[in-house]
């Protein structure tokens, strides 16, 4: 599928829903212990979500992007669905990226044996990557061809973080690829026990019920406003711009504290959300900076760690509200539309 680099796609995008959205800092390539949840989650909701969200940069490239199952999966695993998010994301961003024509496929399956496993293709028809050297795109910062590194950018970090993901989730991502005829990424998770899981037929697995809901129950509708989205997880931004770019609103991004600080200083925002667990400076300290210079604009945290008094904690430091992560994207944009007076409108959003 995708190109020689890859990494987890920006344009800044994300969030990345999609969706209920990604962790807030994705842990860097390195030496160290990697933690990973273990609870139920419904991969084919996550993939959705993804599909959902992407979809909006392949179409604008006039590429397909398709999610079909082969052969019934469980409606439920165990895994984690934050690192999952990333994985598929990571892997669909770079596929769309690196695809000029044609299009990109998501196949979900389910691996039999006595460790049942949950596999995922993620299919292009892209520029592809000679096959001697397939394996060093999953090492970081190793670009397979300099010269495409050039013409569609990026660090080469995805790849490398999504396969540590896959392994810490009890499976690995493996790679075929042919120049000019694409690539395929296969990835396999451990899905836990499975007895007494409901297996889904792939036309249920698959369906795309968030729209049909959609065109049901009418969409959002936000006056023109102006959005700060501060994360310092470039996927994360990715998605999130994509989703509330998609709703009509204009966004801007930050990196960390910060740089948000100083863009206060020169732009006005309608909302500001602020991830919590950032470097050079976290969403606690730019809250109080920004409060401090008397600015009044909403600011809504995003955080992961939904624990015992953070609502406190989070108010405390300034904040208007909080979402948590991974984000539901209809609670984010509920939450704007409170401070901002969307509204629900009836029938599909417009094109």
């Amino acid at each position: 599928m995708a190109g020689p680099i890859l990494e987890p796609p920006h344009s800044r995008a994300t969030p990345l829903p999609a969706l209920k959205n990604q962790t807030p800092h994705p842990p860097r390539v390195a030496p160290g212990r990697l933690e990973v949840e273990r609870i139920d989650c419904e991969p084919h909701r996550i993939i959705r979500e993804v599909v959902k969200v992407l979809g909006v940069r392949a179409r604008e490239k006039g590429i397909g992007l398709e999610f079909v199952a082969d052969g019934p999966v469980p409606a439920v695993i165990q895994s984690d669905p934050s690192r999952l998010r990333q994985i598929v994301t990571n892997l669909v961003g770079n596929a769309i990226k690196f695809t000029e024509r044609g299009a990109v496929r998501i196949v979900v399956r389910s691996g039999g044996g006595a460790a049942p496993k949950y596999e995922i293709d993620v299919v292009d028809s892209g520029i592809g990557i000679p096959q001697d050297k397939v394996e060093s795109i999953f090492e970081a910062f190793v670009q397979a061809d300099t010269s495409v590194t050039r013409k569609f950018g990026g660090t080469g970090l995805g790849l490398a973080i999504s396969r540590r993901f896959a392994r810490a989730l009890g499976g690995d991502i493996v790679a075929r690829s042919e120049p000019g005829a694409g690539s395929t990424f296969h990835v396999t998770l451990d899905a836990g026990p499975l007895g007494g899981v409901r297996m889904l037929q792939p036309a249920e697995a698959c369906k795309l019920e968030e729209e049909l809901a959609e065109a049901q129950h009418g969409h959002w509708q936000f006056p023109p406003a102006r959005i700060l989205v501060v994360d310092d997880g470039a996927e994360n931004r990715e998605l999130v711009a994509l989703v509330l770019g998609e709703n009509g609103l204009a966004v801007e991004e930050a990196e960390n504290g910060q740089v948000a600080c100083d863009k206060v200083a020169l732009n006005r925002y309608d909302v500001i959300l602020m991830d919590m667990s950032m470097p050079v400076m976290d969403g606690y300290t730019a809250t109080r900076t920004l409060r401090g210079r008397g600015v009044k604009t909403p600011i809504i945290a995003l955080t992961a760690h939904a624990m015992k008094g953070f609502e406190q904690e989070i108010m405390a430091a300034g904040c208007s509200g909080y979402v948590t992560k991974p984000i539901d994207i209809d609670v984010l944009l509920g939450t704007l539309a409170g401070k901002l007076g969307g509204k629900r409108v009836a029938g599909p959003r417009p094109a």
